[in-house]
C-alpha cells in the first residue's frame, strides 16, 4: 500500500470565478459555459468523494474544455484524481500528471490566496511518492511553506508543513507546526488528526490503518479501535474476483493507458490458508477478519458455512472499506500490525500462504502451546 497523503480534500474554497477568468482576458464567454463548468465541477467532486477516480478526470477535464484550458478548480481537482490513481496502482504516469495538474493551476492561479492551494497541491504531489528520499521531501517542505507565505490564514498549511518535517525526523519543529494547527483549528477538520500526530509523531513516517467499522454476519459491530494491541488480517473477498482491465485515454493532448472498468472470474479457494491461521497463532495476539462485499446476504452465509468459515465474517456491501485502504482487485489482504501501522498489503489471486508467513515477523505473534 502506498503511503498517502491523509485527509486530501479538493479546496472547495477557490470561486467559480478562479476558473473562468479567462474569458475576461481577450475571450469572449459563451453565456452557458460557467453553467456547464459548475455542473462538470459539481460531477467531479462528487466523484473524488467517493474514490471514483477515473470518472473524477473524465468530469474535470470535461470542465476544463469548457473553460478553454484555463480553469484552476479543474487542474486542482485533476491533481488530486491523478494522485488518487497513482496511490491505488502505484503509477509513476498518474503522478506524473498529477504535478502537471498543480503547475498548470499555478499558472493560472489569479491571486495570491489560490496560488497557495497550487503549491499545497506540488507538496502534497511529492509526499505521495513511493520514494520519500531526502531531496524529495525536502522539496515538499518547501511548498508548503510557500503556500503558508503567500497564504497566512490558512490553519492546514502549519499541518502540512508539521507532517513534512516530522518525516524528514525535525520532529521538534514539526510538533510545533502541528501544535499551531491546533490553536489556530482546535476544532477543525483534521484536528482529529492532528492529535494522533502530536500523541505518536511516528504515525507521520507510517502508513497506519484507516479508523474503520465493520458489522459481522451476527451483527455485531466490529472497529479498528477495539482491536489495538493485537495483529489483524483482513481478508478482502467476493464470490467473484475482481481485477481492472486497461483502456486508453486522452490526457494533455497524448494517449495514455488508465483504469476502467473491471472484469469478474472465479476466485481461487484460501480457505485452508486462512484456516490455519486461526491455529498458528494465539486468539489474544493474532485476529483474522474477512470482510466480503456481495450483496446477496442469503448466497455468501450459505457459501460460509459451507466451506466451514470458521473465524469473523463481516460485510462490506458499499465497499467503504475496501476503498479505505486503496485496494482496487479482489481478494486483497491487509495487515495490520499491533500499533495500527500496514505492515503489508497482498492482492492477486495465487496462493496467499507464502505472503502471509510474513506474519511471523510481526510481533508478539507466536504458535499457541
Amino acid at each position: 500500500m502506498s503511503r498517502g497523503h491523509p485527509l486530501r480534500p479538493l479546496a472547495a474554497s477557490i470561486a467559480l470565478a478562479a476558473c473562468l477568468g479567462a474569458f475576461g482576458r481577450g475571450q469572449q464567454a459563451n453565456p452557458a459555459t460557467p453553467s456547464a463548468v459548475q455542473d462538470d465541477l459539481e460531477v467531479g467532486q462528487h466523484a473524488l468523494a467517493a474514490r471514483n477516480y477515473k470518472q473524477a478526470v473524465q468530469a474535470f477535464n470535461k470542465a476544463n474544455k469548457h473553460a478553454h484550458n484555463k480553469c484552476v478548480v479543474c487542474y486542482l481537482g485533476l491533481a488530486h484524481a491523478y494522485l488518487g490513481l497513482s496511490e491505488a496502482y502505484h503509477a509513476e504516469d498518474d503522478a506524473r500528471w498529477a504535478m502537471e495538474s498543480c503547475n498548470r493551476a499555478l499558472s493560472y492561479a489569479p491571486d495570491d490566496h489560490v496560488r497557495a492551494q497550487a503549491h499545497k497541491c506540488k507538496g502534497e504531489v511529492l509526499q505521495s511518492l513511493p520514494r520519500l528520499d531526502p531531496n524529495t521531501l525536502s522539496l515538499a517542505e518547501h511548498e508548503f511553506r510557500a503556500a503558508m507565505e503567500l497564504d497566512k490564514e490558512v490553519p492546514r498549511y502549519h499541518l502540512d508543513l508539521g507532517l513534512t518535517l516530522l518525516r524528514e525526523l525535525h520532529e521538534e519543529e514539526g510538533v510545533q507546526e502541528v501544535q499551531t494547527y491546533l490553536a489556530l483549528a482546535p476544532n477543525g477538520p483534521d484536528a482529529y488528526l492532528a492529535r494522533k500526530l502530536l500523541a505518536n509523531p511516528r504515525r507521520a513516517r507510517e502508513t497506519f490503518a484507516p479508523d474503520f467499522h465493520l458489522t459481522t454476519l451476527q451483527g455485531e459491530t466490529l472497529s479498528l479501535e477495539q482491536l489495538a494491541g493485537k495483529v489483524v488480517l483482513l481478508h478482502f473477498w467476493s464470490m467473484a474476483c475482481r481485477e481492472p482491465t486497461w483502456a486508453y485515454e486522452e490526457h494533455f493532448g497524448q494517449l495514455y493507458p488508465v483504469h476502467p472498468q473491471s472484469w469478474d472470474y472465479p476466485c481461487p479457494d484460501p480457505v485452508s490458508a486462512l484456516s490455519a491461521l486461526t491455529t498458528q497463532y494465539k486468539p489474544e495476539e493474532f485476529v483474522l477478519i474477512s470482510v466480503n462485499e456481495d450483496s446477496n446476504d442469503t448466497a455468501l452465509r450459505g457459501f460460509v458455512t459451507k466451506k466451514n468459515m470458521h473465524w469473523l465474517q463481516c460485510a462490506d456491501v458499499k465497499g467503504e472499506v475496501f476503498r479505505a485502504f486503496g485496494l482496487q482487485a479482489l481478494p486483497a489482504y491487509v495487515a495490520i500490525d499491533r500499533d495500527g501501522v500496514v505492515a503489508f498489503t497482498i492482492t492477486g489471486t495465487g496462493d496467499p500462504t507464502p505472503y502471509l508467513r510474513r506474519l511471523s515477523l510481526l510481533p508478539p505473534l507466536s504458535k499457541p502451546e
